[in-house]
């Protein structure tokens, strides 16, 4: 569970679960991480690979009322890795209790990936897209386009590009993944997320 982001252009990827979970499953992820006073449990890990920092924090929501689903999510950022506290739950004590489910689990999952000029990066849409010059309309370029890819009438993924002032290329992918709570969940997210984000890119 400790993903490369950096070397994919990634800066951060997230993904949550919805599902019930049995009692005693439950008391041993309390037993570890102690709820807040939202009934919440939260993991943390901090890491570096190629001497990037990444940090990670997840948390196991309890059910609202009169609902049974718990959501279990995970939050990956390019930052800084701090020495966290001896005492923090930590993400792969989360993992192991979890991966006892031995389920296959629909996870919903969004990449965010950014791309400078520099690195001669284009999106397949040419951005930004001119507007003629027309009194009616209240703007003068889309500099940001939200793309679906449909399988049927479901949403297979969908892609956010927003071109910035200075030219940074900025991508949201968006999509689900079914898999079983492992230690290579989180890696195969980022790969499949990466592959989605690399059908819109374009290097010169």
């Amino acid at each position: 569970m400790k993903p490369n982001l950096v070397a994919v252009k990634a800066s951060r990827l997230s993904f949550y679960a919805e599902l019930p979970l049995d009692g005693n499953l439950v008391n041993e992820v309390r037993r570890v991480s102690k709820p807040d006073e939202d009934g919440d449990s939260v993991f943390l890990d901090s890491y570096s690979t190629e001497r990037h920092g990444h940090r990670v924090i997840a948390w196991v929501m309890s059910p609202a009322e009169n609902e049974v689903n718990y959501r279990i999510s995970f939050v990956y950022s390019v930052e800084k890795a701090g020495r966290l506290s001896k005492r923090a739950p930590k993400l792969g004590d989360l993992i192991n209790i979890l991966s006892n489910l031995k389920q296959t689990v629909e996870f919903q999952c969004e990449g965010f990936f950014q791309f400078q000029r520099r690195e001669g990066t284009t999106s397949v849409v040419s951005l930004p897209l001119r507007i003629s010059q027309s009194p009616v309309m209240p703007f003068d370029e889309i500099r940001g386009l939200r793309l679906v890819k449909l399988e049927g009438s479901k949403v297979q993924y969908s892609v956010i590009l927003d071109l910035t002032s200075d030219g940074t290329l900025y991508q949201n992918v968006g999509f689900s993944h079914s898999d079983e709570f492992s230690k290579t969940l989180a890696d195969s997210i980022l790969n499949k997320a990466a592959d989605i984000s690399k059908k819109f890119i374009i290097r010169r």
